[in-house]
């Protein structure tokens, strides 16, 4: 194991000791699986200094000056959970430009390319998407709900554009019931690659997919907060004085 590889899980372990305040080893793999996607850390800024530092803090998201933060990326291979690779980013910039060559990298170490690749929203570009089937990769990316695709979300909710089915799960008995149901968009999507001054054309499938359990959580979440206003509103109505006055008149 090289050194930098050392650096990245020593780095990692700190990160769980700081925010779980928890220094057990054997507590660390069910944390790490809950928290396989590239996160953000915080971090105590350190006193001004000429030396080089481990770390490239970028400012808090939540715009805290008093704590900075980094990034720590891991890729695991499911459903082992098994670490196959790590970094750690600075603080400041985006992720996007980190999806394709952790890809790659997976590739390398796993030496194929016949993996399903698993990320966010931010590995859903056009440029990261085309690059992996161009190089004969799989994903599944949950795509960035940028202009103009809400749009076509909703229209296609209105009337699917394919029959809807019902998902099952594998390990379902037959009196189980679905636990949610979807369609299948089929489409074309061209890349202009600037560097190489060429056009690649890649075939996907859109999935637009509704689980009931994620929907009927949505649903009560709102029934809650409607009638937490309502009972705000009855409050307010209900006061002695000018307020109370004003309804009755």
């Amino acid at each position: 194991m090289t050194k930098s590889y050392h650096r990245h899980i020593a780095i990692l372990l700190l990160t769980y000791m700081i925010s779980q305040s928890d220094h057990r080893l054997c507590a660390v793999e069910p944390w790490v699986a809950s928290h396989h996607r590239t996160f953000s850390v915080y971090h105590q800024p350190p006193e001004q200094s000429d030396r080089e530092s481990l770390l490239n803090f970028g400012y808090s998201q939540d715009r805290r000056p008093d704590l900075v933060q980094y990034r720590q990326m891991l890729a695991t291979l499911d459903p082992l959970v098994l670490p196959l690779g790590g970094a750690t980013l600075a603080g400041f910039g985006t992720d996007e430009s980190h999806y394709l060559p952790t890809w790659r990298h997976l590739g390398a170490i796993i030496g194929h390319k016949n993996f399903l690749f698993l990320a966010d929203c931010q590995a859903s570009s056009l440029a990261n998407r085309a690059m992996i089937d161009r190089e004969g990769g799989i994903y599944c990316f949950p795509l960035a709900m940028n202009q103009p695709r809400p749009k076509i979300l909703s229209d296609w909710i209105v009337s699917p554009p394919t029959t809807a089915r019902e998902i099952i799960s594998d390990d379902a008995e037959a009196t189980d019931e679905p636990i949610g149901c979807g369609f299948e968009v089929p489409l074309g999507s061209l890349w202009f690659d600037i560097e190489q001054q060429q056009w690649h054309r890649c075939s996907e499938r859109w999935l637009a997919v509704c689980s009931y359990a994620l929907r009927n959580r949505q649903l009560q979440g709102l029934f809650d907060r409607l009638h937490k206003a309502e009972l705000a509103l009855k409050k307010l109505a209900d006061r002695p004085g000018k307020e109370a006055a004003l309804f009755e008149a």
